[in-house]
Formats: structure tokens, sequence, C-alpha cells
């Protein structure tokens, strides 16, 4: 069987130019995927290349330049106001009318503008912006309104319909405190919102009942539980073969986001990123370390026991083991620590401090000794010149585009050291 590539665009904005720069440029050189996992940001990036409306990808990779402002207006006024709108009732319905207006929706659309006429768009827009009017108040749970752009630059009727690659968006689930994976077919404006919002910029999302954060808040990338999600059906083996799986990964979030702050918008956007920023590096190391081992206690909760279950031989001594560790695995999943310590007579406290190796053995399971068939991740590393770091979170048009040129060379030696990317 060839090998499989996971693509995963990590959260992370206004960088997200970056991945739309190499990911532009893998495919200029032919690389393609089976899988592309998202994360806030990328999301944006990764969407707008599967199913965009209106433009070829090539074109909607190119067209994320024009998320930035026009430099004369940012230079005076650093704030996005063409991304990031007013929240509010009264905002949204004044916003819904705006919008309708014909010199309105060609500002909005500016691929293949000259400058001269993205300055006059983004002029008229920030108009729009300034007199919409707010009633946003203490008791709001975010202060933005839930980006209502991205219906314009992706087409989810082409996404749902798509039959490759496979496409994972992932979003925090407030009640179960899990991060949960949408898949292409089930992937709509509300999945894309829920995992667009960010915590105190937006108010969490609702759809059927549930409530939904930026997953990116609090794992950048989500690794371990795409691998592990049964819809990949990722082996376990003595050593990776031939036909292993590849992730390559877009990590933006890397250390070049620090630096002095230059005023207080850009402290206020170093004080989102860091603890992403945090959490990516934390991430990767660990997902680094179980490829290579398979240790168990480098998993998340439920799926400790969940793998240690699969990883077991399917015989008759074994059965009772494996059927009490299933229900203790379901209570788990629904019930927490109590359940866990009730199966098995233990407290509280003692079944929560317990290593996934001793609980493992608690429950009578030997596992054997595997690593997932996956190989060493690649990272795609980004080279941000030390001069350009302090604006690396700007959203001026011109660090827009210095961004994608960076992410665009980056990808073209990304595939030039590592040829055997290219092969089937």
């Amino acid at each position: 069987m060839p090998r499989k590539r996971v693509l995963v665009l990590s959260g992370g904005a206004p960088n997200l130019t970056l991945m739309s720069g190499a990911l532009l440029a893998l495919h200029d050189q032919g690389v393609t995927f089976d899988v592309i996992s998202m994360s806030g940001a990328g999301a944006v990036v990764g969407l707008s290349y599967l199913a965009p409306k209106g433009l070829t990808p090539v074109e909607a990779l190119r067209n994320t330049i024009n998320f930035g402002v026009s430099d004369a207006i940012y230079s005076i006024l650093p704030i996005n106001y063409k991304v990031f709108f007013k929240g509010g009732a009264l905002s949204d319905a004044f916003r819904n009318l705006w919008r309708k207006l014909p010199p309105v929706q060609y500002a909005e659309h500016q691929y293949g503008m000259s400058p001269a006429q993205k300055l006059e768009s983004d002029l008229l827009l920030l108009a729009g912006s300034m007199v919409t009017p707010c009633d946003l108040n203490f008791f709001d749970q975010g202060i933005c309104a839930h980006v209502p752009f991205i219906e314009d630059i992706v087409d989810f009727r082409k996404l749902n319909r798509l039959k490759s690659p496979d496409c994972f968006l992932n979003a925090y689930r407030v009640d179960t405190k899990q991060v949960v994976e949408f898949e292409g077919p089930e992937i709509d404006i509300r999945h894309f919102r829920a995992a667009f919002s960010f915590p105190y910029l937006y108010a969490p999302y609702e759809i059927d009942g549930c409530f939904y954060y930026e997953a990116a808040a609090f794992t950048g990338l989500n690794l371990i539980r795409l691998a592990l999600d049964p819809r990949l059906d990722i082996k376990y083996v003595d050593n990776p073969d031939d036909d292993a799986w590849r992730f390559i990964i877009f990590d933006v979030l890397g250390s070049d986001v620090v630096h002095p702050a230059r005023n207080l918008m850009d402290a206020y956007s170093q004080s989102i990123i860091f603890p992403i920023v945090g959490n990516a590096e934390k991430e990767i190391s660990i997902f680094q370390e179980w490829v290579t081992t398979g240790d168990l206690d480098l998993l998340p909760p439920h799926e400790k026991l969940q793998k240690a279950i699969v990883r077991l031989a399917d015989d008759q001594a074994r059965a009772a083991a494996n059927a009490r560790a299933l229900r203790v695995v379901a209570a788990l999943q629904t019930l927490g620590t109590p359940a866990l310590a009730q199966a098995l007579g233990l407290s509280p406290a003692a079944a929560g401090a317990m290593g996934t190796s001793q609980l493992v053995k608690a429950l009578g399971i030997c596992p054997e000794p595997l690593v997932p068939d996956i190989e060493k991740p690649y990272l795609v590393n980004f080279y941000v010149p030390p001069e350009e770091e302090p604006y690396v979170l700007d959203w001026s048009r011109s660090n827009l585009e210095r961004l994608f040129d960076i992410g665009y060379e980056s990808g073209r030696i990304f595939v030039q050291e590592n040829p055997d990317i290219l092969l089937p």
C-alpha cells in the first residue's frame, strides 16, 4: 500500500499566510494529501484550498494576503476591521444591510485589484466598520461577531461533496471538555464558527445544544487525538513499515512570534498567542516521543485505556480483562474518575493519580510494546528574519505578503530537503 500523507495546519493568525504560502509551494511541486487536519486560523487556509468559492485553489491561497489592511491605514489604525467585526444583534442587523450594497460587495473581493483599488476598498470598509452601531455590554461573552465573511470565500457544498482528501476540523466542546473532530461531509458554516471561536474574542458557538470554542486555545495541533481517531485506522506495529503514515506539520506557532511589544495592540496580540505557542511546542515534542516509543502514558486520558485494549491479543484468557476494561472506558467517558475508582475499588484521589501503566496493570492487562505505524513527523520550518520578527503579528497587507513569500520559500526548501515526500 502507498504511504498516506496527513497535512496538519495549526492555529495562529495573522501569520496564517505562512501556511498558505507553504501549502502553495507544496501544491506547485506536486505534493498531495490523503488527510488535511485544521485548527483555528489553519481552517481558513485549508478550507480555502479545498473548496474555494469563485477562485481556483491557487488563487484562493494567494487571496489570503487580502485579509490584511492597506499599510497607509494600518500605520494609523493598527486594527484589522476586515476580519474582526463588532458583536451584538444591532451590529449584525446593520451589517446584513451594509454588505448587500454593490460597492461594499465589490470592496470585499480584492483578488486581482491594484494597490490603489485595494486602498480605496479598505477605506470604504473602514467607513462601514466605524458607522456600525454596537450594543456590546458587560454581560456579553465575546467582543466580536462570529466571522461573517467565511461564506464568501469557502463553498461548503463543494466541501461536503469532496471525495479526497479527507478533512478534519477540530473544536473544543465545553460540556465534555474534549477536543472533537468534525469531518468533511458534515462541516458547514456552523462548524467553522465553532472551530474559530477563540475565548474573549468570540462567544462560544452553539451547535445542536452544545457549545464550542476554538481547539487551538487548548491544543494547537491536536496531533495525538487525530492519530488515534478510528476514522484514520492507524495500526500498531513493531516498527513503522513501508506504508507508514506521514504527518506533515505546518506549525507557525514558533518562538519567533515572541518579542518586546511595540505598542498596546502588539502586546494584546502576544497575550493571546503566548499560551498557544507553549501548547504547540509541548504537543509536538510529546507526539514525536509517542511515535518513537508508543508510550501509553503520553496519551490523553480516555484514549490510554482504549489503545491498551486494542493492542491486546484477542484470546480467551484475556477476554474477562478486556470486558472489564471496556466497562471502565465507558464509565470514564460518561462519569469520569469517580466511576473509574468504583470499578477498581480505589478512592477517587488514588484513581485520578494513577498513570496508565499502573491502570493497565490494575485491570489485569499487559499490552505489547508496539508503536503507531507513523514515520517520524515532518516539520516545515518557517524562518522569519530577525528584523521581521517584531512585525510577525501585524495585520498590515505588506506583512501578510512578506509572510506569504517566506512561507512559499519554506515550502520549496522543505520539498527540496525531503524529496522522499514525493514518493508514493
